[in-house]
């Protein structure tokens, strides 16, 4: 539905959220509360409905903010992960990776446990427990 025209001189709330934003494209929605309260003193302004014109007045007039988009997995709609690889040097040397050594620890300890993650995380607490600092 149409909006009738404003021939009496009320006070047209979203229509001067447009002129200011004209004159000023970099105002904030609290710096137009605040002109639009210095500027019509006996008119109660909502707080929340100025905030939805001022957004609406945004995009209207093409003032929109940066904003970066992430990628979107094929799955569910979550972003995709990128992974970063661990070594920088050739794959193929054990030297290389810089972790090695703790991850064959792990495994002996998960042999220890036969195969059980539970028992070998429980035992890795309670060892974290009884070391002082």
């Amino acid at each position: 539905m149409a909006k009738r025209g404003n021939s009496s001189g009320d006070f047209n709330m979203a229509e001067e959220i447009r002129k200011l934003l004209t004159e000023n494209r970099e105002m904030t929605g609290r710096e137009v509360i605040n002109s639009l309260n210095q500027k019509f003193p006996k008119q109660v302004i909502n707080e929340n409905s100025c905030s939805v014109a001022y957004a609406n007045a945004r995009r209207k007039l093409g003032i929109n903010s940066v904003r970066r988009k992430r990628p979107i997995s094929r799955t569910g709609g979550r972003p995709v992960r990128t992974w970063t690889s661990v070594s920088s040097g050739s794959a193929g040397s054990a030297s290389s990776v810089p972790g090695l050594d703790l991850l064959l620890a792990a495994k002996q300890l998960l042999q220890q446990c036969q195969g059980d993650a539970a028992v070998a995380t429980a035992a890795i607490k309670q060892v974290a427990a009884l070391q002082m600092k």
